[in-house]
């Protein structure tokens, strides 16, 4: 049976975008030996373009990786995915999801060698061998965000975000809240901030104190004890404008993060102070 293939005159219609599979990509890259950035780009089949990995999502892998099976079977590479995804681009009118492969292994035989043609290049060169202008702007996205903790900061929040269909506010360049479901009527606020490459996650409870003398002796030493059991987080005391009010708080690098982890992290957080909540109302 024919494919249908899309109208590149008109916008496609519903039907004509469900008969098409989705697409995920992939940017390959790895550090030189002289610590110098670089990017494995492949030849199209039809070998007119420089283009990096792409293929179908083959339930039931995820987008990631199942554009890391591309990479290995397109340009024969090996790495890590990272749990991010830097933007899309369209093909075909097709959006397309893209992630990154920090590269480990550069096989020197692949299933597709006779077919496509492989280059490793520099940073500076990218412009003369990327034709497509928006796989080029996604590409140096891609490139900013293995380079700059900011841009990987905001891909991750927006990715992770998006995979556990949370929302988000951007308070400034180095923290978001984001409002989750509590045990009480109203959504528990978790604060994330980055310092540098670590990433610090807070939420706050509902009993605040005048001063730091206030807050009773023996609440102190309970929350301590608490400190020591193992799970995620820990008591600390901040000020909130005037006052002082107990915190529930997690420190994570930041590359560490995956979309499970920063689920559990959250969750841990509002659960323990939800309890706190209910245990201690004023």
């Amino acid at each position: 049976m024919q494919s249908k293939k899309l109208n590149t005159t008109t916008p496609p219609t519903s039907e004509e975008l469900t008969s098409f599979k989705r697409k995920a990509a992939i940017i390959p890259y790895r550090f030189s030996n002289l610590q110098t950035l670089e990017v494995l780009l492949i030849r199209n089949l039809r070998d007119t373009k420089w283009v990096i990995p792409k293929g179908t999502i083959d339930f039931p892998l995820q987008p990631q990786v199942a554009a890391t099976k591309e990479a290995y079977e397109e340009a024969g590479v090996l790495g890590r995915h990272l749990p991010i995804c830097v933007g899309s681009y369209y093909k075909n009118q097709q959006e397309v999801p893209t992630y990154l492969l920090e590269v480990d292994v550069t096989l020197n035989k692949y299933k597709e060698q006779a077919f496509r043609e492989r280059k490793w290049l520099a940073i500076k060169d990218l412009d003369s061998h990327i034709m497509d202008e928006d796989l080029l702007i996604i590409v140096k996205k891609g490139i900013k965000s293995v380079t700059k903790n900011k841009a990987y900061f905001k891909f991750a929040i927006r990715t992770f975000c998006s995979e556990l269909g949370l929302q988000y506010e951007i308070k400034n360049k180095k923290e978001v809240l984001i409002a989750i479901p509590s045990y009480s009527n109203t959504p528990q606020i978790i604060s994330i901030k980055r310092h540098g490459s670590k990433v610090e996650f807070l939420a706050a409870t509902k009993l605040l104190f005048n001063a730091l003398n206030a807050i009773p002796g023996n609440l102190s030493a309970k929350l301590l004890v608490e400190n020591a059991q193992p799970i995620i987080g820990f008591w600390c005391v901040r000020r909130s404008k005037e006052k002082f009010v107990f915190a529930r708080t997690y420190n994570s690098n930041l590359k560490l993060l995956t979309t499970d982890f920063f689920n559990t992290i959250i969750k841990q957080l509002a659960k323990q102070c939800a309890t706190f909540n209910v245990t201690y109302k004023q």
